[in-house]
C-alpha cells in the first residue's frame, strides 16, 4: 500500500518541527532523526495511516511520543488540506 507521506514530506516536517531534531540518514522509505546533543535516534517512516516511529538506542521512550506527535502535527499543517 502507498504510504500517506513521502520521505520528502517527512524531511520537511523535521525541518518545521519545534524540536531540535537533525536528520542522521535517509533511506528509500525511512528517515533517521535524532537530537543534536543526543546519541539516540529514531527511524521515522509512513504507512497508509500516518507515521511509524521506531526507537534506536533510546534512553527515554516517552520522548519518542513527543517526537512523533511533533512530526505528525507538522505534517498535518503542511500537507493535510
Amino acid at each position: 500500500m502507498k504510504p500517506k507521506y513521502s520521505v520528502e514530506q517527512i524531511l520537511e516536517a523535521v525541518e518545521a518541527s519545534h524540536l531540535p531534531l537533525v536528520v542522521r540518514s535517509v533511506d528509500e522509505d525511512k528517515v533517521e532523526v535524532g537530537e543534536a546533543h543526543c546519541m539516540g535516534s529514531y527511524i521515522v517512516e509512513s504507512d497508509e495511516d500516518g507515521l511509524i516511529l521506531d526507537c534506536l538506542e533510546c534512553t527515554d521512550p516517552e520522548w519518542g511520543e513527543v517526537v512523533i506527535n511533533s512530526l505528525a502535527t507538522a505534517l498535518h499543517i503542511l500537507f493535510d488540506k
